[in-house]
């Protein structure tokens, strides 16, 4: 009778293990599949034209921790030569003269991509895709965002 009692607990420990995805690939939180493999891969690159950005000094005079960036800039094709979309949103100081964190949201004919994580005040970021609409409604991945000039900068999406 024991034994037959621990058959039956490791059956259903194992029925519960692939009912989770671990038997048979990696799930997310909500047991959407995620393939691990490159297949499925964009790369999409936009130009942001970043004029309109406002820093709201809030807390301390200058530069401190929880001031605010807001921003509603155009973006362009990867030839920077037609407008294509916009780009929303905002972000919080958290290192004075070192860094923000950041949420925003690309708006394309196609559909929207949502963008959060940490921007550099020098050299390159990259940011976590979280989501999407429409064509990119499954949409993960990360951005690599890069200033090109004072008032531009080429952000990389690597969409899987």
């Amino acid at each position: 009778m024991m034994r037959q009692m621990r058959s039956w607990a490791m059956c259903a420990g194992v029925a519960t293990l692939m009912a989770f995805g671990l038997g048979s690939g990696v799930f997310a939180h909500d047991t959407t599949p995620v393939t691990t493999s490159a297949v499925g891969h964009e790369t999409l690159v936009v130009i942001d034209h970043s004029t309109t950005d406002t820093v709201i000094d809030l807390g301390a005079e200058g530069d401190s921790i929880g001031d605010l960036l807001a921003f509603s800039n155009a973006v362009y094709d990867e030839e920077n030569e037609t407008e294509i979309g916009t780009n929303q949103g905002s972000c919080v100081r958290t290192v004075p003269g070192e860094a923000w964190e950041c949420m925003f949201t690309i708006i394309l004919d196609e559909g929207q991509l949502t963008v959060a994580g940490p921007l550099s005040d020098a050299g390159p970021s990259e940011l976590a895709i979280t989501g999407g609409t429409s064509a990119y409604a499954t949409a993960r991945g990360q951005l690599r965002l890069e200033a090109t000039s004072e008032t531009e900068s080429r952000f990389t999406f690597e969409i899987a």
